[in-house]
């Protein structure tokens, strides 16, 4: 009798499960079995407790109170699936009911805490695809999570599913649209995406929205101003960032940055990319609540070089090529290289000599005579130019010619080593072209460096 009284209690008004039911009153089989499993209950005894709802169930479907000891009991056993399974079934038969609506949303916001964080964790470990499944799953249980969708996001950022991604964004934003996180990650995935008037539409938005804090407001600045530079829109960058303190070094950098490239002296070295906000999420009394942060930044302005500099490398580079193919033997190269050299700073007189002295390593001795001659004539010239068309001329059977510029070689100073050799080639020359004299007036010097 007295067990009967404590199932009435609990079946009827006044009681945790308690529902107005149409239809006959409970007894019999759905009676006995109600009545066990709530003894069980009480006892402590969920999973006999959940047999004995589930079996009054199958005989009673249509009192309400019954599938809710069912869901109850199957919750304090910890069997979520069944008991959101439960809920499903009871729902399809009592649709819009509050006690079922309430329930439902509580056991699916513990089913979707395990695959929530399965997510965070693979995030973390950079499994970028265990993450995006992981948290489908949260999102699937819970659908009006905002934590749940902006961690699907992140993961399908990290898996570079930017379609995905940007459909994800959108349904955030629908979800809450006095959010401004998931308006910037759209706005950051539509300018990865090429879109940028949908880009800066989504940022203003964000900006627009009332009630944000100055700290807000700042770092959806310094998002959307990353995105302007990545757009090489300089000017909408310090148009953003223009009123901050230049104290900031989160804003001084991104605004020096934007202002030297508008004023061209310098070019920014990103790509056409933006680096990615920072997503930040903490637990309140109110729930998960997610916030953004522009990142910290480098400098990627690469100052131009003037006309000057830029010709001074280029002729660097044409020298060291030059070289590097004379070494191979590869004289044709070599050639082309050295002639540049002499194009870009043809009133240096080392570039000259350059493109002369692999002439001859060519064996093009005509050649190197020509390119020497327009030097000296030029005024381009030193005593190593004199002294290589001295050997051109020797080359071509023009001794006189030889002679002529090994003198004057001589008289205008050559190293000690090359001066040597120089005297001795002038001598041969000399009694080669039958003039002993000349020889001759060599011979105190050679004399001396033997």
């Amino acid at each position: 009798m007295l067990a009967a009284l404590l199932l009435v209690a609990l079946l009827c008004p006044g009681a945790r499960a308690q529902v107005a039911d149409s239809g006959p009153p409970l007894e019999g089989e759905a009676y006995t079995a109600a009545e066990a499993a709530y003894k069980a209950f009480g006892q402590g005894d969920y999973e006999a407790s959940a047999a004995s709802a589930a079996e009054a169930v199958a005989l009673r479907p249509d009192l309400l109170r019954l599938h809710l000891l069912l869901i109850d009991s199957l919750v304090a056993a910890g069997d979520l699936i069944r008991a959101d399974l439960a809920t499903k079934a009871a729902s399809a038969a009592f649709t819009g009911n509050r006690d079922l609506e309430g329930r439902q949303a509580s056991i699916r916001q513990r089913l979707a805490q395990r695959p929530a964080s399965e997510g965070y964790k693979a995030l973390e470990k950079g499994d970028a695809k265990a993450a995006v499944q992981a948290a489908r799953s949260a999102v699937d249980y819970v659908p009006d999570s905002m934590s749940y969708r902006l961690l699907l996001l992140n993961a399908q950022l990290a898996d570079n599913n930017l379609p995905g991604a940007l459909a994800t964004a959108t349904e955030a934003i629908a979800l809450d649209r006095a959010n401004y996180v998931p308006l910037v990650w759209r706005g950051y995935i539509n300018q990865r995406l090429g879109k940028r008037a949908d880009a800066v539409s989504d940022f203003n938005a964000a900006l627009a929205i009332p009630g944000l804090t100055a700290t807000q407001q700042k770092n959806i600045r310094l998002i959307s101003a990353d995105a302007a530079m990545a757009s090489g829109d300089f000017n909408a960058a310090i148009e953003l960032l223009g009123s901050y303190s230049r104290t900031d070094p989160k804003v001084i950098t991104r605004l020096t940055d934007a202002e030297g490239a508008s004023q061209r002296r310098g070019v920014l070295r990103n790509n056409g990319n933006m680096p990615p906000p920072v997503q930040e999420c903490s637990t309140t009394t109110s729930g998960v609540n997610c916030e953004l942060e522009a990142p910290a930044v480098l400098s990627i302005l690469t100052p131009v070089a003037s006309p000057e500099e830029k010709a001074a490398r280029e002729t660097f580079e044409a020298k060291e090529r030059a070289y590097r193919a004379e070494r191979d033997k590869d004289y044709k190269s070599a050639i082309v290289e050295a002639r540049k050299a002499v194009q870009l700073e043809p009133e240096v007189a080392a570039s000259r000599l350059l493109l002369v002295n692999i002439l001859m390593s060519a064996g093009r001795p005509a050649e190197a005579e020509v390119e020497a001659t327009k030097a000296i004539d030029a005024g381009h010239s030193n005593a190593e130019i004199h002294a290589q068309r001295g050997y051109a001329r020797a080359k071509l059977r023009n001794f006189r010619g030889t002679m002529s510029d090994w003198e004057t070689a001589l008289k205008r100073g050559l190293p000690p080593a090359q001066a040597h050799n120089v005297r001795l080639s002038l001598a041969d020359a000399a009694l080669a072209s039958n003039e002993p004299m000349r020889a001759f007036a060599r011979a105190p010097e050679i004399g001396r460096e033997l």
